[in-house]
């Protein structure tokens, strides 16, 4: 098992996160991963019950959580997916936390259906009510699992799809519970085992040796099962997708790959879109157009490039913007102080102050996805190094966005029917979303 360890200083206090890796797994059973990791640390086991293992948790750590992590890595751009058990203890409570985190790893009892039927319904409620305050997350995602495998894992996980498998899985508790019950056990054995994991360790250098020690019979007393990486058939949404609800204001979005269209990664794009958000998009959707807020982002490693608004009044009339946004880059393409201001900005976002144990989940996921310090260099050079040329550069290839065919809306359903126009064909498919 590989261990990563990030030596910060963390005044006593050890942070273990447990990586487990997804691609073991059949495609069908990931939507299943939100509640079975959120069963590991509020079901119980055999030797505790929710209570008494909340409480054990409570006095011995500073408390363990679940999280997933997908993303694509930077050179294979193959899929980056994760669940991660994050914990926390001092120095002297180290072997209490992994002593908790076995104990749920192996021994959790899913065979409570009264209980797990009660998470579900919670899930679902709160998924649900995130749906229009939230709208332009669920728009962004549903695009984005157009460009990459990650990000289709990620509307399973965290989007769309997922309000609806628990609503689903709220009728299998209710009447097909031993299929249910056989999933989570399934999840547990390819899942939950030496195979394919990795720890990684953020505490002091003088305290690793003693997490080291610690880690040893842990690790001895997991199970291991090998199991072949699952061939993956990812989920795409309709291309062009209207998604009715009883919201009175609209959520828009569009999308488009610039690697189809010339793009070599190049950080002076970060500036670009830095530029568009700031002054062309803001002043245009935001400031007359009225919406809430607007925002535009690039994926430098998937090369997928969305524009999305946020409780928006319009539909028609924000999609023309977007298009129209690599015109307005040529035409008042920043320079000067304008120009400074712009990459002040980028710099200070990628290069953000972090907390000890920040720092070492950052290392983390930059070890996972390929991330190397040189081409992290690269990149803050880059931006430091932009020049209008660039801008102009780049300005050519988001022309291409008029031609995309992926535009999703959330909103009304008579008024995300003007989006239909700009998808392929002139047609939206359409969903309910409170079917």
């Amino acid at each position: 098992v590989e261990v990563l360890h990030h030596p910060q200083p963390t005044t006593g206090i050890v942070y273990i996160d447990l990586v487990f890796d997804l691609r073991a797994l059949p495609y069908r059973l990931l939507p299943l991963l939100p509640v079975f990791a959120r069963c590991l640390t509020e079901l119980g086991t055999d030797r505790h019950d929710f209570a008494s293992l909340a409480r054990w948790i409570g006095c011995k750590t500073g408390g363990i959580h679940e999280m997933m992590y997908t993303g694509t890595h930077e050179k294979t751009l193959q899929p980056v997916t994760k669940l991660m058990l994050r914990g926390k203890a001092m120095i002297d409570k180290v072997g209490d936390l992994l002593e908790i985190l076995n104990e749920v790893i192996t021994s959790t009892r899913f065979d409570q259906q009264a209980k797990l039927l009660e998470f579900v319904q919670e899930d679902k409620a709160g998924e649900e009510s995130r749906l229009i305050p939230s709208g332009s997350s669920f728009v962004r995602r549903r695009m984005a699992a157009h460009f990459s495998i990650g990000e289709s894992v990620s509307e399973l996980l965290d989007g769309f799809e997922q309000v609806r498998f628990l609503r689903s899985l709220v009728h299998r508790c209710r009447n097909d519970w031993r299929d249910v019950l056989r999933d989570l056990e399934h999840l547990r054995q390819a899942l939950l085992n030496r195979e394919g994991m990795m720890i990684n360790v953020t505490c002091e250098s003088a305290h690793f040796p003693e997490v080291s020690r610690r880690l040893e019979p842990f690790l001895e007393a997991l199970p291991r099962f090998e199991a072949a990486p699952e061939l993956w058939t990812p989920f795409h949404p309709p291309r062009g997708e209207g998604l009715r609800g009883s919201s009175q204001v609209n959520f828009v979005g569009r999308a488009f790959n610039v690697r189809e269209h010339g793009y070599q990664e190049h950080g002076s794009s970060l500036v670009a879109c830095q530029w568009l958000r700031n002054s062309w998009l803001w002043d245009r959707v935001r400031v007359q157009g009225g919406a809430y807020g607007v925002s535009c982002g690039l994926d430098q490693r998937t090369g997928a490039m969305s524009f999305v608004s946020y409780r928006d009044p319009a539909v028609a009339e924000t999609i023309k913007v977007f298009h129209q946004s690599a015109e307005a880059l040529r035409k008042s393409v920043p320079s000067g102080t304008e120009l400074e201001q712009n990459i002040i900005g980028v710099f200070g976002s990628i290069n953000p102050c972090l907390l000890p144990v920040a720092k070492g989940y950052s290392s983390l996921v930059r070890h996972l996805t390929g991330m190397t310090d040189d081409a992290r260099q690269r990149i803050r050079d880059e931006v430091l190094e932009t020049h209008r040329h660039h801008l102009l550069a780049f300005a050519d290839v988001i022309q291409h966005l008029a031609a995309s065919d992926v535009v999703a809306v959330l909103g009304a359903g008579e008024k995300i029917r003007e989006a239909a126009p700009f998808a392929k064909g002139g047609e939206l498919a359409y969903t309910d979303l409170f079917d």
